[in-house]
Parts: C-alpha cells; structure tokens; sequence
C-alpha cells in the first residue's frame, strides 16, 4: 500500500477513486456535428447539478481504468502516481484482485441429472 511507504510523496487522503468521466455533448452522427445532450439524446446521461445532462458509457464489457494527474503538481508527484496506475492496472495485480474477489458455483450445480 502506498500510504505504507515512507518515502511516498502523495499526501493522505489525496488519493481519490471516481467514476469515467462524462461529456455534455456528443456527436450528432447525421450533421457530423456536437449537440447539447438530453434525456433523449444521452439516455444513459444524468442530470449533474450545475453542470446539465452529462452522458456517461452504459457498460465497459471488458473493464479498465481512467487515471488522471494533476498538471499543477510538482513532476515527481505526477510520477509517483504514474507508477501507481502502472502497478494497481498490472497483470499481476488484475488477475490477484480478480481471484480474490470472485465467486465461483458450486460444482453441486453442474452435477443435476
């Protein structure tokens, strides 16, 4: 865990997880141009206060991660986390944290004459 290493240059409590970004606009495929989004138009959209209907992707089928580093902080912070995402987005730590969490049938279920 980073927060375990001493040398770790990423404050506590700054590391934080959200969901994909959204766009308020997306492509109207027959004017080749951007609209404005709507209940009609993004209907997986969500009405954000303050900001208006925001679109966001129904499903990602085969997962995955969207990080983000602050441009204003100092280059070996912005490193750090890169390192970060590397590690946490790893084979390695993917297929541990796949195990770990999965829930497989009993293999009563597959034995039913």
């Amino acid at each position: 865990h980073m927060s375990d290493n001493p040398k770790s240059q990423i404050p506590e409590g700054e590391l934080k997880v959200m969901k994909t970004p959204g766009s308020t606009h997306v492509l109207d495929r027959e004017t080749k141009k951007l609209v404005k989004c709507n209940k009609d138009i993004c209907p997986y959209g969500i009405d954000e206060e303050g900001i208006g209907w925001v679109n966001y992707a129904p499903y990602a089928a085969h997962g995955g991660w969207a990080g983000a580093v602050n441009a204003y902080v100092e280059k070996a912070n912005q490193d750090e986390v890169i390192s970060f995402f590397k590690f946490a987005t790893s084979r390695e730590i993917s297929l541990l944290t796949l195990i770990q969490n999965a829930t497989l049938p009993r293999s009563e279920s597959y034995n039913q004459d």
